[in-house]
Protein backbone atom coordinates (compact mmCIF):
# COMPACT_ATOMS: atom_id res chain seq x y z
CA UNK A 1 0.00 0.00 0.00
CA UNK A 2 1.00 3.37 -0.60
CA UNK A 3 2.40 5.32 2.79
CA UNK A 4 0.35 8.77 1.97
CA UNK A 5 -1.26 11.07 -0.90
CA UNK A 6 2.20 12.01 -2.15
CA UNK A 7 3.31 8.46 -3.04
CA UNK A 8 -0.13 7.98 -4.77
CA UNK A 9 0.48 11.20 -6.90
CA UNK A 10 4.31 10.17 -7.97
CA UNK A 11 2.69 6.85 -8.93
CA UNK A 12 -0.31 8.19 -10.83
CA UNK A 13 0.75 12.08 -11.04
CA UNK A 14 -2.75 14.14 -11.53
CA UNK A 15 -4.20 14.21 -14.82
CA UNK A 16 -3.29 18.05 -15.89
CA UNK A 17 0.19 17.12 -15.77
CA UNK A 18 0.06 13.98 -18.04
CA UNK A 19 2.48 14.24 -20.65
CA UNK A 20 1.01 14.08 -23.94
CA UNK A 21 2.04 15.19 -27.73
CA UNK A 22 -0.27 17.79 -29.50
CA UNK A 23 -3.68 18.58 -29.01
CA UNK A 24 -5.04 16.62 -25.68
CA UNK A 25 -6.91 13.36 -25.91
CA UNK A 26 -8.00 12.33 -22.64
CA UNK A 27 -9.45 8.87 -24.33
CA UNK A 28 -5.75 8.58 -25.59
CA UNK A 29 -4.00 9.79 -22.59
CA UNK A 30 -6.41 7.03 -20.43
CA UNK A 31 -5.26 4.26 -22.67
CA UNK A 32 -1.57 5.53 -22.27
CA UNK A 33 -1.51 4.86 -18.57
CA UNK A 34 -3.45 1.96 -18.07
CA UNK A 35 -2.06 -0.33 -20.19
CA UNK A 36 -4.82 -3.16 -19.08
CA UNK A 37 -7.62 -3.82 -16.83
CA UNK A 38 -5.92 -5.25 -14.57
CA UNK A 39 -3.78 -1.49 -13.65
CA UNK A 40 -6.76 0.27 -13.99
CA UNK A 41 -8.01 -1.75 -11.00
CA UNK A 42 -5.07 -1.13 -8.76
CA UNK A 43 -5.29 2.33 -9.67
CA UNK A 44 -9.16 2.33 -8.31
CA UNK A 45 -8.67 -0.41 -5.50
CA UNK A 46 -5.86 2.65 -4.02
CA UNK A 47 -7.38 5.84 -5.13
CA UNK A 48 -11.17 5.70 -4.53
CA UNK A 49 -11.39 6.25 -1.11
CA UNK A 50 -8.86 8.83 -1.10
CA UNK A 51 -9.75 12.51 0.22
CA UNK A 52 -7.95 15.37 -0.76
CA UNK A 53 -8.35 18.33 1.83
CA UNK A 54 -9.33 21.92 0.17
CA UNK A 55 -10.16 20.71 -2.73
CA UNK A 56 -14.25 20.37 -1.94
CA UNK A 57 -14.12 16.62 -3.07
CA UNK A 58 -12.35 17.16 -6.62
CA UNK A 59 -10.05 14.63 -7.66
CA UNK A 60 -6.79 15.00 -9.63
CA UNK A 61 -8.45 11.88 -11.91
CA UNK A 62 -11.75 13.06 -12.64
CA UNK A 63 -11.87 11.67 -16.03
CA UNK A 64 -10.01 8.20 -14.47
CA UNK A 65 -11.77 7.69 -11.98
CA UNK A 66 -15.29 8.25 -13.44
CA UNK A 67 -14.44 5.60 -15.90
CA UNK A 68 -12.84 3.16 -13.41
CA UNK A 69 -16.20 3.60 -11.85
CA UNK A 70 -18.41 2.78 -14.56
CA UNK A 71 -16.26 -0.05 -15.14
CA UNK A 72 -16.01 -1.47 -11.64
CA UNK A 73 -19.08 -0.20 -9.87
CA UNK A 74 -21.98 -0.14 -12.67
CA UNK A 75 -23.14 -3.29 -13.89
CA UNK A 76 -23.77 -1.72 -17.43
CA UNK A 77 -22.10 1.31 -17.97
CA UNK A 78 -23.39 1.49 -21.66
CA UNK A 79 -26.77 1.67 -20.99
CA UNK A 80 -25.78 4.19 -17.87
CA UNK A 81 -24.25 6.71 -20.46
CA UNK A 82 -26.43 6.16 -23.04
CA UNK A 83 -29.23 7.17 -20.45
CA UNK A 84 -27.28 10.56 -19.26
CA UNK A 85 -26.75 11.32 -22.82
CA UNK A 86 -30.83 11.14 -22.92
CA UNK A 87 -31.31 13.30 -20.09
CA UNK A 88 -28.62 15.93 -20.65
CA UNK A 89 -30.04 16.40 -24.58
CA UNK A 90 -32.39 19.45 -23.92
CA UNK A 91 -29.71 20.77 -21.03
CA UNK A 92 -28.20 24.42 -21.69
CA UNK A 93 -24.85 23.05 -20.78
CA UNK A 94 -23.50 20.97 -24.08
CA UNK A 95 -20.32 19.87 -22.37
CA UNK A 96 -22.34 17.61 -20.43
CA UNK A 97 -23.56 15.50 -23.70
CA UNK A 98 -19.77 16.09 -25.10
CA UNK A 99 -18.54 14.78 -21.81
CA UNK A 100 -20.92 11.11 -22.09
CA UNK A 101 -19.58 11.01 -25.53
CA UNK A 102 -16.34 10.88 -24.66
CA UNK A 103 -16.51 8.69 -21.24
CA UNK A 104 -18.30 6.17 -24.01
CA UNK A 105 -15.73 6.54 -26.56
CA UNK A 106 -13.07 5.40 -24.04
CA UNK A 107 -15.33 2.78 -22.39
CA UNK A 108 -15.22 1.10 -25.84
CA UNK A 109 -11.65 1.62 -26.00
CA UNK A 110 -11.06 0.17 -23.10
CA UNK A 111 -13.77 -2.76 -23.71
CA UNK A 112 -11.94 -3.16 -27.20
CA UNK A 113 -8.42 -3.67 -25.47
CA UNK A 114 -9.99 -6.25 -22.85
CA UNK A 115 -11.32 -8.17 -25.60
CA UNK A 116 -8.12 -8.53 -27.40
CA UNK A 117 -5.88 -9.19 -24.33
CA UNK A 118 -8.08 -12.01 -23.15
CA UNK A 119 -4.98 -14.08 -21.27
CA UNK A 120 -6.54 -17.33 -21.67
CA UNK A 121 -6.75 -17.02 -25.36
CA UNK A 122 -10.63 -17.44 -25.64
CA UNK A 123 -10.55 -14.03 -28.33
CA UNK A 124 -7.98 -16.08 -30.32
CA UNK A 125 -10.52 -19.34 -30.02
CA UNK A 126 -13.55 -17.33 -30.82
CA UNK A 127 -12.26 -16.02 -33.63
CA UNK A 128 -11.28 -19.24 -35.17
CA UNK A 129 -14.40 -20.77 -34.14
CA UNK A 130 -16.51 -18.28 -35.78
CA UNK A 131 -14.40 -18.84 -39.10
CA UNK A 132 -15.10 -22.84 -39.04
CA UNK A 133 -18.29 -22.36 -38.58
CA UNK A 134 -19.89 -20.49 -41.66
CA UNK A 135 -19.00 -17.45 -44.08
CA UNK A 136 -21.32 -14.54 -44.95
CA UNK A 137 -21.04 -12.03 -47.81
CA UNK A 138 -21.16 -8.52 -45.83
CA UNK A 139 -24.22 -6.44 -46.94
CA UNK A 140 -21.86 -2.89 -47.39
CA UNK A 141 -18.01 -2.38 -49.11
CA UNK A 142 -15.26 -2.44 -45.64
CA UNK A 143 -12.11 -0.25 -45.89
CA UNK A 144 -9.34 -2.35 -44.60
CA UNK A 145 -6.63 -0.24 -42.22
CA UNK A 146 -4.54 -0.47 -45.70
CA UNK A 147 -7.00 1.63 -47.79
CA UNK A 148 -7.89 -1.34 -49.96
CA UNK A 149 -11.96 -2.13 -49.81
CA UNK A 150 -13.39 -4.97 -50.11
CA UNK A 151 -16.50 -4.92 -52.47
CA UNK A 152 -18.37 -8.15 -51.14
CA UNK A 153 -16.31 -8.92 -48.04
CA UNK A 154 -16.45 -12.03 -46.34
CA UNK A 155 -16.89 -12.41 -42.50
CA UNK A 156 -17.59 -14.44 -39.59
CA UNK A 157 -19.84 -13.56 -36.65
CA UNK A 158 -18.66 -13.90 -33.37
CA UNK A 159 -19.81 -12.51 -29.22
CA UNK A 160 -17.56 -11.55 -26.55
CA UNK A 161 -17.54 -10.79 -23.40
CA UNK A 162 -17.94 -7.07 -22.67
CA UNK A 163 -17.71 -5.03 -19.57
CA UNK A 164 -20.18 -5.39 -16.94
CA UNK A 165 -23.35 -7.16 -18.59
CA UNK A 166 -22.40 -5.94 -21.85
CA UNK A 167 -21.73 -8.51 -24.75
CA UNK A 168 -20.11 -7.76 -28.00
CA UNK A 169 -21.24 -8.43 -31.18
CA UNK A 170 -17.79 -8.42 -33.79
CA UNK A 171 -17.19 -9.50 -37.03
CA UNK A 172 -14.30 -11.28 -38.33
CA UNK A 173 -13.20 -10.08 -41.87
CA UNK A 174 -10.93 -12.23 -44.08
CA UNK A 175 -8.94 -10.30 -46.49
CA UNK A 176 -7.86 -13.56 -48.41
CA UNK A 177 -4.94 -14.00 -51.11
CA UNK A 178 -4.57 -16.44 -53.58
CA UNK A 179 -2.82 -18.65 -50.68
CA UNK A 180 -5.57 -17.98 -47.92
CA UNK A 181 -2.74 -18.94 -45.14
CA UNK A 182 -1.31 -15.59 -46.01
CA UNK A 183 -4.62 -13.85 -45.42
CA UNK A 184 -5.23 -11.13 -42.94
CA UNK A 185 -8.78 -11.33 -40.17
CA UNK A 186 -9.65 -8.06 -39.38
CA UNK A 187 -11.90 -7.67 -36.36
CA UNK A 188 -14.56 -5.07 -36.61
CA UNK A 189 -17.19 -4.11 -34.01
CA UNK A 190 -21.08 -4.87 -34.48
CA UNK A 191 -22.70 -7.68 -36.11
CA UNK A 192 -21.44 -6.83 -39.75
CA UNK A 193 -18.25 -5.47 -41.06
CA UNK A 194 -19.07 -1.50 -40.60
CA UNK A 195 -21.92 -1.70 -38.51
CA UNK A 196 -20.38 0.98 -35.71
CA UNK A 197 -18.66 2.56 -38.42
CA UNK A 198 -15.70 2.19 -36.55
CA UNK A 199 -12.26 1.16 -38.03
CA UNK A 200 -10.85 -2.36 -37.30
CA UNK A 201 -10.13 -2.92 -33.53
CA UNK A 202 -7.54 -5.50 -34.51
CA UNK A 203 -5.76 -7.70 -37.01
CA UNK A 204 -4.41 -11.05 -36.93
CA UNK A 205 -2.57 -13.54 -39.53
CA UNK A 206 -4.76 -15.97 -40.16
CA UNK A 207 -1.68 -18.32 -40.30
CA UNK A 208 -1.48 -18.05 -36.43
CA UNK A 209 -4.76 -19.38 -36.48
CA UNK A 210 -4.30 -22.20 -37.86
CA UNK A 211 -0.45 -22.96 -37.01
CA UNK A 212 -0.47 -26.75 -37.69
CA UNK A 213 -1.76 -26.36 -41.09
CA UNK A 214 0.61 -26.41 -43.98
CA UNK A 215 0.21 -24.87 -47.38
CA UNK A 216 -2.37 -27.65 -49.07
CA UNK A 217 -5.43 -28.67 -47.39
CA UNK A 218 -5.48 -32.24 -45.68
CA UNK A 219 -7.98 -33.62 -47.47
CA UNK A 220 -7.95 -37.00 -46.80
CA UNK A 221 -10.95 -36.72 -44.13
CA UNK A 222 -12.91 -34.92 -46.81
CA UNK A 223 -12.52 -37.38 -49.42
CA UNK A 224 -13.26 -40.34 -46.84
CA UNK A 225 -16.97 -38.61 -46.40
CA UNK A 226 -17.55 -37.76 -50.18
CA UNK A 227 -16.82 -41.44 -51.10
CA UNK A 228 -18.61 -43.36 -48.02
CA UNK A 229 -21.42 -41.10 -47.45
CA UNK A 230 -25.16 -40.20 -49.35
CA UNK A 231 -24.77 -37.27 -50.43
CA UNK A 232 -21.09 -36.45 -49.62
CA UNK A 233 -22.25 -35.24 -45.58
CA UNK A 234 -21.28 -36.56 -42.85
CA UNK A 235 -19.61 -36.35 -39.39
CA UNK A 236 -15.59 -35.13 -39.92
CA UNK A 237 -13.55 -36.60 -37.31
CA UNK A 238 -12.16 -34.49 -34.66
CA UNK A 239 -13.63 -31.78 -36.30
CA UNK A 240 -14.37 -29.76 -33.05
CA UNK A 241 -10.94 -30.57 -31.65
CA UNK A 242 -8.06 -28.67 -31.61
CA UNK A 243 -4.34 -29.54 -31.47
CA UNK A 244 -2.72 -33.24 -31.86
CA UNK A 245 -4.91 -34.92 -29.37
CA UNK A 246 -7.33 -34.87 -31.98
CA UNK A 247 -4.74 -34.86 -35.18
CA UNK A 248 -5.70 -31.26 -35.50
CA UNK A 249 -8.90 -31.86 -37.01
CA UNK A 250 -10.30 -28.33 -35.78
CA UNK A 251 -7.51 -26.51 -37.85
CA UNK A 252 -7.84 -28.73 -41.03
CA UNK A 253 -11.93 -28.37 -41.20
CA UNK A 254 -11.49 -24.64 -41.11
CA UNK A 255 -9.12 -24.83 -43.53
CA UNK A 256 -11.51 -26.76 -45.64
CA UNK A 257 -13.96 -24.46 -44.79
CA UNK A 258 -12.31 -20.83 -45.77
CA UNK A 259 -11.13 -22.65 -48.68
CA UNK A 260 -15.26 -23.43 -49.88
CA UNK A 261 -14.33 -26.88 -49.42
CA UNK A 262 -16.71 -27.58 -46.86
CA UNK A 263 -19.93 -26.30 -44.98
CA UNK A 264 -20.85 -27.32 -41.65
CA UNK A 265 -24.52 -28.44 -42.23
CA UNK A 266 -24.90 -27.21 -38.29
CA UNK A 267 -25.72 -30.23 -36.90
CA UNK A 268 -23.59 -32.98 -35.20
CA UNK A 269 -23.31 -37.26 -35.68
CA UNK A 270 -22.42 -39.33 -32.91
CA UNK A 271 -18.92 -41.15 -33.23
CA UNK A 272 -17.29 -44.68 -32.38
CA UNK A 273 -16.16 -43.05 -28.60
CA UNK A 274 -19.43 -41.77 -27.56
CA UNK A 275 -18.85 -38.71 -28.25
CA UNK A 276 -20.14 -36.58 -31.28
CA UNK A 277 -18.33 -34.86 -34.21
CA UNK A 278 -19.65 -31.89 -36.59
CA UNK A 279 -21.50 -32.72 -39.45
CA UNK A 280 -20.30 -31.82 -42.87
CA UNK A 281 -20.99 -31.73 -46.62
CA UNK A 282 -18.67 -31.73 -49.22
CA UNK A 283 -19.05 -28.78 -51.92
CA UNK A 284 -18.57 -29.23 -55.22
CA UNK A 285 -15.18 -27.06 -55.15
CA UNK A 286 -14.24 -29.65 -52.40
CA UNK A 287 -15.18 -32.66 -54.71
CA UNK A 288 -13.03 -31.41 -57.55
CA UNK A 289 -10.22 -30.43 -55.20
CA UNK A 290 -10.23 -34.03 -53.99
CA UNK A 291 -10.24 -35.34 -57.64
CA UNK A 292 -7.64 -33.00 -58.64
CA UNK A 293 -5.41 -34.92 -55.80
CA UNK A 294 -5.85 -38.48 -57.18
CA UNK A 295 -6.47 -39.93 -53.76
CA UNK A 296 -9.88 -41.62 -54.18
CA UNK A 297 -8.93 -44.65 -56.07
CA UNK A 298 -6.17 -46.08 -53.29
CA UNK A 299 -8.69 -44.45 -50.56
CA UNK A 300 -11.24 -46.95 -52.64
CA UNK A 301 -9.31 -49.80 -52.67
CA UNK A 302 -8.40 -50.09 -48.90
CA UNK A 303 -11.89 -49.50 -48.12
CA UNK A 304 -13.07 -52.13 -50.34
CA UNK A 305 -15.71 -50.59 -52.02
CA UNK A 306 -17.47 -51.39 -54.86
CA UNK A 307 -17.74 -49.90 -58.33
CA UNK A 308 -19.17 -49.57 -61.93
CA UNK A 309 -18.81 -48.06 -65.09
CA UNK A 310 -20.01 -45.36 -66.71
CA UNK A 311 -19.23 -44.48 -69.87
CA UNK A 312 -19.53 -41.23 -71.32
CA UNK A 313 -18.39 -39.75 -74.92
CA UNK A 314 -15.12 -38.44 -73.97
CA UNK A 315 -13.67 -41.19 -70.73
CA UNK A 316 -15.37 -43.72 -68.66
CA UNK A 317 -16.16 -42.74 -65.03
CA UNK A 318 -15.81 -45.43 -62.05
CA UNK A 319 -18.65 -45.06 -59.42
CA UNK A 320 -18.97 -46.06 -56.07
CA UNK A 321 -22.17 -48.60 -56.27
CA UNK A 322 -23.65 -47.64 -52.51
CA UNK A 323 -23.05 -43.75 -52.79
CA UNK A 324 -22.38 -43.11 -56.45
CA UNK A 325 -19.83 -40.96 -55.78
CA UNK A 326 -17.04 -40.73 -58.68
CA UNK A 327 -14.22 -42.33 -57.81
CA UNK A 328 -11.82 -42.76 -61.17
CA UNK A 329 -11.93 -41.10 -64.18
CA UNK A 330 -10.34 -42.03 -67.79
CA UNK A 331 -9.16 -39.31 -70.07
CA UNK A 332 -10.60 -35.86 -68.92
CA UNK A 333 -11.70 -34.92 -65.59
CA UNK A 334 -15.30 -36.18 -64.51
CA UNK A 335 -18.12 -34.08 -65.14
CA UNK A 336 -20.52 -36.29 -63.05
CA UNK A 337 -19.71 -35.68 -59.52
CA UNK A 338 -22.38 -38.00 -58.16
CA UNK A 339 -24.44 -40.78 -59.50
CA UNK A 340 -28.04 -40.80 -57.90
CA UNK A 341 -27.56 -44.81 -56.86
CA UNK A 342 -30.97 -44.57 -55.12
CA UNK A 343 -32.97 -43.82 -58.09
CA UNK A 344 -30.57 -46.08 -60.38
CA UNK A 345 -31.78 -48.46 -57.92
CA UNK A 346 -35.61 -47.64 -58.41
CA UNK A 347 -35.31 -47.55 -62.46
CA UNK A 348 -33.97 -50.69 -62.64
CA UNK A 349 -35.23 -53.13 -59.64
CA UNK A 350 -34.66 -56.87 -60.97
CA UNK A 351 -30.89 -55.81 -60.94
CA UNK A 352 -28.43 -54.90 -58.63
CA UNK A 353 -25.90 -51.71 -59.01
CA UNK A 354 -23.10 -52.51 -60.50
CA UNK A 355 -24.14 -55.89 -62.18
CA UNK A 356 -23.55 -54.14 -65.55
CA UNK A 357 -21.70 -51.18 -67.00
CA UNK A 358 -23.79 -47.88 -67.16
CA UNK A 359 -24.12 -45.13 -70.35
CA UNK A 360 -24.64 -41.45 -69.01
CA UNK A 361 -27.74 -40.99 -70.40
CA UNK A 362 -29.34 -43.48 -68.63
CA UNK A 363 -28.87 -42.12 -64.90
CA UNK A 364 -29.54 -39.13 -62.50
CA UNK A 365 -26.14 -37.01 -61.38
CA UNK A 366 -25.10 -34.34 -59.81
CA UNK A 367 -22.91 -32.36 -61.95
CA UNK A 368 -20.00 -29.83 -60.17
CA UNK A 369 -22.12 -27.05 -60.45
CA UNK A 370 -24.19 -29.18 -57.88
CA UNK A 371 -27.00 -29.34 -60.34
CA UNK A 372 -29.24 -32.15 -60.65
CA UNK A 373 -29.71 -33.95 -63.85
CA UNK A 374 -32.30 -36.14 -64.87
CA UNK A 375 -31.56 -39.88 -67.11
CA UNK A 376 -32.78 -39.73 -70.17
CA UNK A 377 -36.26 -41.35 -70.28
CA UNK A 378 -36.12 -42.08 -73.70
CA UNK A 379 -32.97 -43.82 -74.06
CA UNK A 380 -34.32 -45.90 -70.99
CA UNK A 381 -36.92 -46.84 -72.50
CA UNK A 382 -35.53 -48.35 -75.57
CA UNK A 383 -32.75 -50.14 -73.55
CA UNK A 384 -33.68 -51.40 -69.93
CA UNK A 385 -33.53 -54.74 -69.93
CA UNK A 386 -31.80 -55.43 -73.48
CA UNK A 387 -28.23 -53.89 -73.90
CA UNK A 388 -25.89 -56.24 -72.96
CA UNK A 389 -23.01 -55.66 -70.70
CA UNK A 390 -20.10 -53.98 -71.81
Amino acid sequence: MFANIEDVLARWPAEEHWTVSGARDRVADLLQRFGDMEQLYRFWATVRELRFPGTYGQTPWPFSCRLAHLVFDVSNPHQKLKDDIERYRDSSDRSLVESCHEELRALMALENRMIIQDPHRRFADRVFRALGQALQEGPQPVRLPDGHILERPLYAALVCDGIGSQTVPMSAVLALPPNPLEGEVHLFRGSYPGACGDEPVTSVELRSLLPSVKSEPDLSELARIYLTSIGGIAGYAWGDTRGADGGHGAEKLTHLVLLGYAERTGRTEPNPLGGSWPQVAVTPAGASAIHTAGILPALARQLSRGTALLQRGEGIDEFDVLTGAIVASSGMAPAVMRVDVAELQQAFPDEAVGERDYEIPEVCYLDFSGAKVMADWTFRDENNGTRPSL
